[in-house]
This record gives structure tokens, C-alpha cells and sequence, in this order.
């Protein structure tokens, strides 16, 4: 995709953003959704995902409305002209999170078909070396450093993550919990929804990864990381997460948009 350059400490850093969503192997229809942009000077980028419930059609529907929604707000903040301030970002970012969830509730409202219709979200702005993470559900952004280590940055908005909070369970428990896949928060559920925001600086070999938790329930840490960092082209490390999933029986859609860093050295 398209590359961002930025002057910073003498380095010219790039941003290449990859994605891809597949059904999985065993639901009947792709309800998670991704979508991205870059400015036209290549020098900012956004990178949403969501995953839907609520049935086959509903959380389609739902996880669409999501993406659509938040980059139509946000998509401003790809303006050369638009001053940058990480106040700006932050309360643009949440604004277009807002709307989403509002767009969602609205579908919900009028078409009954689409009554409990429900997503997560996930979305990062990546500029000047930075990033801006917003989010709510389950669906998570990770920094993957050089050597393949995961840092997540998102807290999953979930009945187990309460229970890991609390001490009722243990990580071992986690994955036989029955209502595991129960969210405290979800976009359509709640018109007041309250979402997580957090900042990062990106460097040089780093790379951000948002994904729906159709990947992270089927590969450890560890593999996911292995699979995300080296030096193999970004799409083809996106294409190794997904086919390692279905590889593993891929027991929910699985979606994956990483965005790379890199750097040229240059002179002052």
C-alpha cells in the first residue's frame, strides 16, 4: 500500500499498511469487516477493524456500519492542511468512535431484523511516529517489536478479562470459560459507550497489529508473534496469521490489518 514519510532525528520512517479478513472454517458468513486510508501525501494513516454479532446478516451489517462510520469522521485528519496536535487526534478519534456507535444504534433501531446486531472496534492513527489507538470489545492492536515480541495494547472489554482482573480465574481457566466470548462493552448495545484510548510512539522495525479475536483464540502468543515480525514482505507475514489460523480449524472469522514500520537513514 502506500508508504508515509516523515523527517524525525534524521530518519525517514514508512508506514505500510496490509490487511485481509477470511470467513474461517467453519462459520457460514464473514462477519468482521476492515477497512483503511492514507493521506494523499502518504504522510498519515488509518487502519479500523470490527467484528460483528448478532446473527449472520446483523453482524455484517453492523460491523460495516462501524468501519464505514468512523472513517468517514475521522477521514479529515488525512488533510495535509489539518494541523496535528495529539489533543486533536485523540478527541477525532473518539468523536469518529462516537458516530460509529451512534450509526449502529441507529440501524438497530429502525430495522427489526437487525435488533440485537452488535460490534467491537478497533481503529489506529499512525503519524510522524506515533500512533493513536482507539477502541471497545475484544477486538485488539498489539505492537509488535523487531524480534517478534507482542505488546497489547488494548484491555479486552470482557466478562473473563473482569474475572482475570478480579483473580476469580486464572489465564489457564480463560479458555474454558462458557460465556467467554461475553462483552461488557459492544458498539449498537448502549448509545453512552465509553471507549479506550491510548498513545504509542512507533520505531523503526515496529509494527502495529489490529485483530479480531477469531486470531488470538487460535494462535499463542508466542506463534503470533514469530508470524508478524521478520523480513519477509508485510503481506505475506499477514497471509502466514491467517493461513496458520485456518490451519488450526479457524473456529471464527479472522481478520488482520498490520501496519509496518521502516526507516531510511538520510542526511540533515
Amino acid at each position: 500500500m502506500l508508504h508515509e514519510r516523515v523527517w524525525k532525528n534524521r530518519l525517514m520512517l514508512t508506514y505500510k499498511v496490509s490487511g485481509q479478513s477470511h470467513v474461517g472454517c467453519v462459520r457460514r458468513a464473514n462477519e468482521d469487516y476492515i477497512g483503511w486510508r492514507v493521506s494523499t501525501d502518504g504522510r498519515r494513516a488509518l487502519a479500523v477493524l470490527a467484528d460483528g454479532m448478532g446473527g449472520h446478516a446483523g453482524g455484517a451489517e453492523a460491523s460495516r456500519i462501524a468501519v464505514e462510520a468512523f472513517i468517514e469522521c475521522a477521514i479529515d485528519l488525512m488533510w495535509r492542511n489539518v494541523e496535528l496536535s495529539e489533543y486533536l487526534i485523540r478527541e477525532r478519534l473518539l468523536d469518529a468512535a462516537e458516530a460509529a456507535n451512534e450509526a449502529v444504534c441507529v440501524e438497530r433501531r429502525l430495522n427489526e431484523a437487525l435488533s440485537g446486531m452488535g460490534t467491537t472496534l478497533v481503529a489506529a492513527f499512525s503519524y510522524d511516529g506515533e500512533a493513536c489507538v482507539v477502541h471497545a470489545g475484544d477486538s485488539r492492536c498489539y505492537l509488535v517489536s523487531q524480534s517478534g515480541e507482542l505488546r497489547q495494547l488494548t484491555r479486552d472489554d470482557s466478562v473473563v478479562q473482569q474475572m482475570l482482573d478480579d483473580g476469580s480465574i486464572t489465564e489457564q481457566d480463560a479458555p474454558h470459560v462458557p460465556y467467554r466470548n461475553m462483552l461488557t462493552k459492544a458498539l449498537g448495545c448502549q448509545e453512552d459507550l465509553l471507549f479506550s484510548c491510548i498513545n504509542v510512539s512507533l520505531k523503526e522495525g515496529e509494527r502495529l497489529l489490529l485483530c479480531s479475536d477469531g486470531l488470538f483464540n487460535m494462535l499463542p502468543h508466542g506463534v503470533i508473534g514469530d508470524l508478524a515480525s521478520g523480513v519477509r514482505p508485510q503481506e505475506e507475514r499477514v497471509d502466514s496469521l491467517i493461513a496458520a489460523t485456518l490451519n488450526k480449524g479457524a473456529e471464527d472469522n479472522v481478520s488482520v490489518l498490520m501496519v509496518e514500520v521502516s526507516g531510511v537513514a538520510i542526511d540533515a
